[in-house]
């Protein structure tokens, strides 16, 4: 009796592997490995006989795709909330079609380490809406850290259900979390502040931020923004009324990120620079601090950094917690805040006073947000580009509201445009100040200085500046 005829054949190769192969409608087909031995080779080649018989064949190149879809899937949906969250961190693009701010990026990664930790190492696929709940609940002591959260959370999640279809549904569902909670501390704040604790809070902090705090407190810019400002986003002079003037120029912000300061746009950068009229009682603090504090040249930063290694001034620098020659530990806002009694006071919140202030001194809405940089009502919409010539009569009000007056004398007399040039706006500024300010002022100045601003001052100040110097010598 012949012997039956085997199914496929096999073969050796030179390494000493054995291969294996078989013809089905036209085509070979042959496993994804050799074997060890010629008995596991004749084995595959059964198992595929009997496949056959059964009618369950598919060809094993088929298989093996549908096998390595199906484990990668497994896997997918197996992935751990952290590896996924930081992938999705890395691809996120912005509504403008941009990749996520560096300091955005930075922040979401830092929730994953810190507030949302009891959850970043588990599966994508075991998280439930339980879950989530219970985890909101947890965190009820921190409600804005864990608004943002959340809120990261819930988008992460939003991408696994709708792009990467590896979940069938967003277990992020706690009901209002991701409604922002208010801020009560920064209203109750507002509501405890006066200009005369404005005023204390600026002569407590370290000399060189007492006109920061001035600016934050009557022009509403972010501290980041002010933390940019260079001498050429200043603009300052004398109206034809005696009446000192100021344009800031908010151009660009700073940030931190990636362990250091970084130079950025504004929030509102796409909007274009913006311009916030200063109010006048607010000059002549700035040419003097000009004078003092800010770096030398039109590119020099006005608030520039204490720290050789850090390029920009950090909120630390300003909290002042100890340095050099500080009167106590806490020297610095965060003394300053103790002594006036509002312990809880941010610096950020002296934004919130300056857009109260603005609304007291009658600044209408589309004004005020773009002195703010407010991009909408309720921070939603585009600018209505309103003409911010007119903001600076409200500048003026909000100077009254802090109980200043238009100085008394009478209009500056004009000068020939070269003397104007090169005396700049300091002789108006100058004589707009009352004796004793002026007389401190013309005693800081350099040569240079005094030689482009006296012949500018009326005849009867260079005398009595003369005399009161004279006095003390």
């Amino acid at each position: 009796m012949a012997k039956p005829k085997r199914f496929g054949s096999v073969g050796n190769k030179k390494s000493g592997s054995w291969w294996a192969r078989y013809s089905r409608n036209g085509q070979w087909h042959t496993p994804a490995h050799v074997f060890s031995a010629e008995a596991a080779a004749w084995a595959w080649l059964r198992a595929e006989q009997r496949l056959i018989d059964k009618d369950d064949w598919t060809p094993p190149a088929r298989r093996r795709a549908a096998l390595k879809a199906e484990a990668e899937a497994t896997e997918a949906v197996n992935v751990a909330l952290d590896t996924y969250a930081r992938r999705w961190i890395a691809n996120r693009v912005t509504p403008k079609g941009k990749p996520l701010h560096p300091r955005t990026a930075e922040d979401y990664r830092k929730y994953l380490a810190g507030p949302l930790a009891s959850l970043a190492q588990r599966s994508i696929s075991s998280i439930t809406p339980a879950d989530v709940s219970a985890w909101h609940a947890e965190h009820a002591s921190t409600p804005s850290q864990r608004h943002k959260a959340y809120a990261f959370l819930k988008s992460v999640f939003k991408t696994a259900v709708e792009v990467d279809e590896l979940i069938s549904r967003n277990p992020a569902q706690v009901e209002n979390a991701t409604a922002k909670p208010p801020a009560k501390s920064a209203e109750a704040a507002v509501q405890g502040l006066t200009h005369a604790k404005v005023r204390e809070l600026a002569e407590l902090v370290r000399p060189r931020d007492r006109v920061l705090v001035l600016v934050l407190a009557y022009c509403g810019p972010r501290t980041g923004e002010v933390c940019a400002l260079r001498r050429s986003d200043v603009e300052l002079g004398t109206g034809s009324d005696g009446v000192p003037f100021g344009w800031l120029t908010i151009a660009r912000a700073v940030s931190s990120y990636d362990g250091g300061r970084h130079e950025g746009p504004t929030k509102t950068g796409d909007k274009g620079k913006r311009r916030i009229p200063i109010p006048p009682h607010l000059v002549a603090d700035l040419v003097e601090h000009l004078n003092e504090w800010a770096e030398p040249g039109e590119s020099g930063l006005i608030f520039p950094s204490t720290n050789p290694a850090i390029a920009y001034r950090t909120t630390q620098q300003i909290n002042g917690r100890t340095f050099p020659g500080a009167k106590r530990v806490g020297y610095g806002w965060q003394y300053a805040r103790e002594e006036i009694g509002m312990p809880e006071l941010r610096l950020h919140w002296l934004r919130h006073w300056a857009a109260t202030l603005w609304a007291e001194a009658g600044t209408p809405d589309s004004l005020r947000r773009a002195i703010l940089g407010h991009t909408q009502p309720g921070m939603t919409g585009g600018y209505t580009h309103p003409d911010l010539v007119k903001a600076q009569a409200y500048a003026v009000k909000v100077s009254e509201l802090a109980g200043w007056t238009p100085p008394s004398v009478g209009p500056v007399a004009a000068k020939p445009a070269a003397a104007a040039q090169n005396a700049g706006p300091l002789p108006g500024l100058l004589n707009a100040l009352d004796d004793a300010a002026l007389i401190a002022a013309i005693a800081k100045m350099d040569a240079v200085t005094l030689a482009a601003v006296v012949p500018h001052l009326p005849p009867e100040r260079i005398a009595l500046v003369v005399a009161r110097l004279a006095e003390t010598r």
